[in-house]
Formats: C-alpha cells, sequence, structure tokens
C-alpha cells in the first residue's frame, strides 16, 4: 500500500490579526522585544549625516552582503556605543564612512586588511585595541567572520544617507506619506489592458505584444532583426520550450513542410505537449524557490518530500496548470476547501505546493534553542517568498523602512509572524480511494475471524483450571505432578509453568533481603491476572477459609487502587484521554491509519506476516495500525 507524505505548514495567524497594505498575504504580527531593541537602531544609518565618507562603487551583490550581513551585527552590537547619541572616542559606524574617517585613535577600518583595522582587532579581542564589545564576551564566531569578509571586500557599504544630503533631498519624517507617494509607482499598479498601438509594418507579426516593441524601434529609426532561417528557429523554439536541441529527425521533417507558418505552429504545439516541456519550466521555477534534495547543512539531511515536490512543479507545467492556482498551491496548498485532485495518482496535489518552503536554510530540527539560527532561517522564507511572488525584496525591511520600496518594516515583521506561528508537519498526499479496496478487504477479514476466534478462546478457557493445577503441581515438586501434566500440552504447560514458578508456595526465606524480594515480587504481580489465584491457593495451603482469603484479597486490590488512583494525581496530569471516539479538545489527527483507528476494547489486529492469525489485542482507544500497520497516521 504505497502511501505519499511530504511536509507542509499548519498556518496560525499573528496576534492583532491587522491587514498591512498591498500585500494581501501578509497579516501583521509584533516582533520580539528583543527585536524591537535591535531594529530601533537599525533605522540611524538611513537619515545619519554622511559627511566625510569615501564613495565607493557598490554592486547590487555588495550591496544586498551589507544590509543583510553587515548592518544587523553593527546595529545590534555596536550603535548603542558609536551611534548618533554617544559616538564614544568620536568613533560612529552608523554612518556610511564611518569606520574609515574613525575617531581618536584613527581609523576603524582599513579596506581589504582585517588584520590592520582597529574594529576587527577590537572584535577579536587582539591588542592594542580596547576588547569589544566593551564589558561584553566575545562576539560569536559567525559575526565576527562575516565582519572580517566585509573588510577584505574592501568595506564595501550603499552611500545612500550621503548623497541624499548631499543633495539637499532630506528623507520626509512621517513613513505615511513615503508609503503613499512610492504607492503610486508604476510597478504597483494593478495591470490594465492599452490599447494596441498602429505600426507602420504590420504585416511584420501579428502578436499584440510585438506591435508594442516595433512601435519603439520605429520611433528610434530602428529595424526588426531579419527573420531567423527555419533550422535556426526550429532550433532556438525547442531550446526555449524544453531545453534540449531538436532531434535530426524532426529538423528534416520540419524543413520538409511546404508551409512555413503552418508547420512553425505545429512544432510550436509539439513541444508544449512534450512531458520535457514541464522539466525545462520546472527547472526554472526551482531556480527561483531554491531546490535541493538535500539541505547541505554537516550531515547533509534529506529534504522529505523535496522530489515530490519537484514532480509536482513537473505535472503542473505539462498540466497547464493556471498560474494563480499554482500561487495559492504553493502558499496555501493544504488549506485550500477545494485541492486539486489526481485521480490517476489518487493524491492530492495542492497538498505538495508548500514543499517549498522549507528547502531553504536550515539546521537541525527548528533550531529554536540557538539564538539567531531560527531567525536566519525565517528571513531566509521572508526573502525568498517576496522574491518569488512579489518581484521585490522584503527582507531589506528587517532592519529599517524600506529605502527604495513601498515596503516598511512593519511588513517584514507581519510576515515573519505568519511563518513564526506555523507549525510545520508531514501531511499524508494520499486520497481516500487510494486504498480503499484492500482496506474494505481487510475489515470484512476481521469481522470473519471474530467469531471462530471467539469459539476457540472459550475452548481455551475451559482448560486453564487444568493447565493451572499441573503447573502448581510441577512447581511444588509434587509426585503426581507427571502423571497430571501427561495429556496436556507441554509447550503451552512451560508457559503456565513459567507464570506462576516466581511465587513461593509456603516456602521458607533464608534472610531479610530475600524476604524483602518476595514481598516486592508479590506486590508486583498483583497487575497478573494469575495472582488471585495463586493468592487464594497460598492461603488455603496455610489454613486460611476461602472465603475469608478471597474477602481479604478483595480488599487488598481496592486499597491498591485507592492508592494509585492517589498516586497518579499527584505524580501525573492528563493530557489527553483517547478511549472515548469524541476527540479531546485542541487535538487533531491526520493521515489514513486514523481514519479506521478508533476501536473498542478487546478487539485485535490481523498478522500480516507468519502463521498466526491475530497480531495483537488492543485495549480501547485511537490506533493507526488496527486494520494495517502500513497505513500512516498522526495525532497533535
Amino acid at each position: 500500500m504505497p502511501r505519499g507524505h511530504v511536509k507542509h505548514r499548519r498556518p496560525s495567524f499573528a496576534r492583532n490579526g491587522d491587514l498591512p497594505r498591498l500585500r494581501p498575504v501578509f497579516f501583521s504580527g509584533k516582533p520580539s522585544a528583543a527585536r524591537v531593541r535591535a531594529v530601533l537602531f537599525f533605522a540611524i544609518l538611513g537619515s545619519a549625516n554622511a559627511a566625510g565618507a569615501t564613495e565607493v562603487d557598490v554592486t547590487p551583490e555588495a550591496r544586498e552582503f551589507f544590509e543583510r550581513n553587515i548592518r544587523p551585527a553593527l546595529a545590534q552590537n555596536c550603535f548603542i556605543c558609536h551611534g548618533a547619541e554617544l559616538a564614544q572616542g568620536g568613533l560612529r559606524l552608523d554612518v556610511a564612512g564611518g569606520w574609515e574617517k574613525g575617531g581618536k585613535s584613527g581609523p576603524a577600518v582599513i579596506p581589504g586588511d582585517p588584520d590592520a583595522s582597529l574594529l576587527i582587532r577590537a572584535i577579536r579581542h587582539q591588542g592594542p585595541a580596547l576588547p569589544m564589545p566593551l564589558g561584553s564576551d566575545k562576539l560569536p564566531s559567525d559575526v565576527i567572520d562575516v565582519l572580517e569578509k566585509w573588510v577584505r571586500l574592501g568595506a564595501p557599504a550603499p552611500q545612500d544617507a550621503e548623497s541624499e544630503a548631499a543633495a539637499g533631498n532630506e528623507a520626509p519624517a512621517d513613513w505615511e506619506q513615503v508609503y503613499q507617494e512610492r504607492s503610486r509607482w508604476w510597478s504597483l499598479q494593478p495591470v490594465s489592458k492599452p490599447p494596441v498601438p498602429r505600426v507602420q509594418r504590420e504585416e511584420w507579426s501579428d502578436q499584440a505584444v510585438d506591435r508594442f516593441l516595433l512601435t519603439k524601434l520605429e520611433a528610434n529609426g530602428l529595424s526588426p532583426a531579419p527573420r531567423a532561417d527555419r533550422r535556426t528557429l526550429l532550433r532556438r523554439v525547442s531550446y526555449l520550450l524544453t531545453g534540449l536541441p531538436p532531434k535530426p529527425e524532426e529538423v528534416a521533417a520540419f524543413l520538409r513542410n511546404p508551409d512555413p507558418d503552418a508547420g512553425y505552429a505545429q512544432e510550436v504545439d509539439r513541444l508544449l505537449g512534450s512531458p520535457h516541456f514541464g522539466e525545462e519550466w520546472a527547472r526554472h521555477w526551482m531556480d527561483v524557490v531554491r531546490y535541493s534534495d538535500t539541505y547541505g547543512y554537516e550531515t547533509d539531511a534529506e529534504i522529505k518530500g523535496s522530489w515530490r515536490y519537484r514532480n509536482y512543479l513537473i505535472r503542473a507545467f505539462n498540466a497547464d496548470i493556471p498560474f494563480d492556482q499554482l500561487v495559492r498551491e504553493h502558499i496555501a496548498g493544504d488549506l485550500l476547501s477545494q485541492p486539486r485532485v489526481d485521480a490517476a495518482r489518487q493524491i492530492n496535489e495542492s497538498m505538495i505546493g508548500p514543499t517549498w518552503f522549507q528547502m531553504g536554510e536550515n539546521r537541525h530540527g527548528d533550531s529554536l534553542m540557538f539564538n539567531g539560527i531560527h531567525q536566519e532561517m525565517l528571513d531566509n522564507k521572508v526573502d525568498t517568498f517576496s522574491k518569488t511572488f512579489q518581484a521585490t525584496t522584503v527582507a531589506c525591511a528587517r532592519c529599517h523602512d524600506h529605502k527604495y520600496d513601498a515596503i516598511a518594516q512593519q511588513d517584514y515583521y507581519a510576515l515573519g509572524g505568519v511563518f513564526m506561528s506555523s507549525r510545520w508537519v508531514t501531511h499524508t498526499l494520499d486520497l481516500p480511494e487510494r486504498n480503499r479496496k484492500v482496506l474494505e478487504e481487510l475489515a470484512a477479514l476481521k469481522i470473519k475471524l471474530r467469531k471462530p476466534l471467539a469459539e476457540w478462546w472459550l475452548e481455551e478457557a475451559r482448560q486453564i483450571p487444568r493447565y493451572l493445577m499441573a503447573a502448581q503441581a510441577i512447581v511444588e515438586g509434587r509426585s503426581d505432578a507427571a502423571q497430571v501434566a501427561e495429556d496436556l500440552d507441554r509447550v503451552r504447560l512451560s508457559a503456565w509453568e513459567k507464570a506462576i514458578s516466581p511465587r513461593p508456595f509456603g516456602g521458607q526465606t533464608t534472610n531479610e533481603d530475600e524476604e524483602e524480594a518476595v514481598e516486592s515480587a508479590e506486590r508486583a504481580s498483583m497487575s497478573s491476572p494469575f495472582f488471585p489465584w495463586l493468592e487464594v491457593q497460598e492461603s488455603l495451603i496455610e489454613g486460611e477459609p476461602l472465603e475469608m482469603a478471597w474477602r481479604r484479597l478483595a480488599g487488598e486490590y481496592s486499597l491498591t487502587r485507592r492508592e494509585r488512583i492517589e498516586n497518579n494525581a499527584t505524580e501525573f496530569s492528563l493530557a489527553a484521554d483517547f478511549s472515548r471516539r469524541d476527540l479531546p479538545e485542541g487535538w487533531s489527527v491526520d493521515g489514513v491509519g486514523v481514519r479506521h483507528g478508533w476501536v473498542e476494547s478487546g478487539d485485535f489486529t490481523v498478522a500480516l506476516n507468519g502463521s498466526g492469525a491475530v497480531g495483537m489485542l488492543l485495549p480501547a482507544g485511537l490506533f493507526t495500525h488496527a486494520l494495517s500497520p502500513r497505513l500512516n497516521g498522526a495525532v497533535r
């Protein structure tokens, strides 16, 4: 019975539930107190005076490295003493170039030379610089490493604050004003359908998008490139749609086609129908959402369900699933009221979509016990999500309101709150129909087994007294033991003998230790079904009347029961009771096994291996293996 599973999340909303602007998938949440203290410093760099800074040509990669790694490290560890409010020793690290200008001790950073930079020597706790942060432990090694790398690269940093001040265009203090201005940018406006422009060479193409391109070409006195020859055209479209070159026979067939236009359209249709189309375009999509089969960290743990996600994308592209549907499945495929199902494979396709969330930066488990690592993992999710579905980088707003886009820091932490409050679990993809026939056969088999099993058990129960008496005779070493046991099954008799042999029958102990051990064994045996019989037998041997022995035994059971109830009430707390069919509040179940898992006390499992028919007896409760041990399930 094959089954499928992938990782997905069970999201809950951030605390206040307010919806921020522009992004319907953002839910406002409050950052932690530690994060709030840190980000209070992050905005300083955007408004501080950067006079005296050295101009550096910063590449987009260097800018992202600075914003992601350097600015947070400086803000969290340095700004409190070397920011606008204090600037101890005349050194400011909150302004671009402040580290090169330096303070009383000279430049704090020598670009390209970490060993000569006072800042690096200070955080390494190497003289002559004072060990920094002052009065604190040494910074984590990963923070030191990233600062060293930054200096080694030449200490690149954006000069935004300096250029704004030089131009006399200080940023407005009111973020709402900034937001409203940026919200009017053309890239943030709803998609519209403008009229198709008229062109001079209308015969060049009958495609609307080509008319827009040709309009600009004609306006600038340019002509389109010459039309490619047919062999080149087929090769280009083949690489574009499938990532593979055309086969020689395909090229020959295309060149023989007397109708160039119809032949090209036929080739496009053929390539769109190729299974390689989904493979090629799923690859492009995985370049965006970052795909891997393993995490790469230390033991290189496998990403559970990653290959299912890859194949899910291939099937989606080959089936021409609409983009809006694909987006819904990626963001909330586990929550759709009407998921997309694959009837042939009998799986829930939509459930696979959220797997991409878990393919980014990862350590062992959820890494919540490691300060900072879990936040980096969440930052990776926020960053990838925004780049994938919004074509912009929300991650910059981790430290401050975005310097260029209409994204507030509140938006970053709202989205981070969604991911932080989501629980990632393994979910079942199988539709109920997938193993329905086999499960029905197993259920019917259990019904057929019930009657003969009951008859057999009743017959076996009638033999219990004989086995007990024979086992007692053997344990006591009576002379008639062999005769009593002669007509009994010796294998079964051996089991009965082992069950009662630890109990002494009127034997004498040699010392206090042995006496205590015997008493302990007797107390522990109260849970044994043989205990009442053994206790009464011993009492009769010692001359105690049967009625008195039975009443004494009942009193012992009653007292022990009361003691255990009191001990349980003191030492344990009930988390949930699954002996009834009503699911306890706050608990959820998932999986094929639990759909058939509620059983009454005395139910049994069918043995799937060996010569036996019964696997085990079950008490009342919820089990995933009540019908088959090959069914998965989870209780959360």
